[in-house]
């Protein structure tokens, strides 16, 4: 009996502390926010911490052309010609409630400024075993969290240009996108 209430205690006690949270993003709607700040989206390209409000970040699902997969799409413009695109590819359009957390398997990821793009994929869907860099490593999407309002989760990879085949390490990405 004794055993019994303290464990009904400590339920009680976690239910307590976990609805006293305050989860109000800086756009009123309520969940977590990139890094546990005021940002949508933060990351470190080669080792520079690049931060983006929350109002410059999207995320949408599109039915594509007919040679290419529905996607979700989480894009981030920054205003100054720096952006970034983060992309689940699916075989059939998704509505909200079908995305679910956890590693993305096919995916796209780039990052451009200044007219310089860097990108890495793996894919399946667009083309079996498709993979870019082609010996590179590959990148990591994490979906953490889809609710109605919005979707958040962690990404990092090593992009390369197409065009002289440089390379861009982003590391240590998080965002927070409201559906758009």
């Amino acid at each position: 009996m004794i055993m019994t209430r303290s464990i009904y205690f400590i339920l009680v006690l976690f239910l307590a502390i976990g609805c006293s949270k305050d989860d109000e993003s800086p756009s009123g709607s309520s969940g977590p926010t990139a890094g546990g700040n005021d940002y949508g989206f933060e990351a470190m390209v080669d080792s520079v911490l690049v931060q983006i409000p929350i109002s410059s970040v999207q995320a949408a699902i599109y039915s594509n052309a007919s040679n290419v997969p529905p996607s979700l799409e989480i894009f981030v413009d920054n205003g100054i010609d720096e952006n970034f695109k983060l992309t689940q590819w699916f075989q059939t359009l998704p509505s909200i409630d079908e995305i679910q957390a956890g590693q993305v398997t096919d995916f796209s990821m780039a990052y451009a400024i200044n007219g310089e793009f860097w990108a890495n994929n793996k894919s399946d869907l667009l083309q079996s075993g498709y993979q870019y860099p082609p010996n590179g490593p590959i990148g990591e999407l994490v979906i953490l969290e889809v609710t109605d309002a919005y979707i958040s989760g962690t990404f990092s990879f090593l992009g390369m240009n197409p065009l002289d085949q440089s390379m861009v390490q982003v590391s240590e990405g998080a965002f927070y996108a409201e559906w758009d």
